[in-house]
């Protein structure tokens, strides 16, 4: 499960996502009817909480400067051409120049 999310946030991380929630719990269960009562009221708990961060921190998430640069080093591969359809897609939206997707 930690693989699984820290996978999971990589990947949300490599496309552009600021703020990435995580979650996870062991149920030793393969299916919801198999899950205790006590894991599932804890789940529900710990999801309401989560759901009430998102909504409070909805439209007020930044980028990071890691997320920047992140941002810089595909913008200087795109800018050289490494795959034609993505660097046409770059140019469309003219982040090869100064435009910036967090800035839209």
């Amino acid at each position: 499960m930690k693989s699984t999310n820290k996978a999971m946030a990589d990947s949300l991380f490599n496309w552009g996502i600021p703020k990435i929630y995580k979650y996870g719990m062991a149920v030793a269960a393969t299916g919801w009817e198999e899950v205790s009562e006590k894991k599932l009221a804890k789940i529900h708990k710990d999801m309401d909480r989560l759901a009430t961060d998102i909504k409070n921190n909805h439209g007020k998430v930044k980028p990071g400067m890691k997320l920047k640069g992140w941002f810089m080093i595909c913008r200087m591969i795109q800018k050289n051409g490494y795959n034609p359809l993505d660097m046409d897609y770059w140019k469309q939206k003219g982040w090869t120049e100064g435009n910036r997707p967090w800035k839209a």
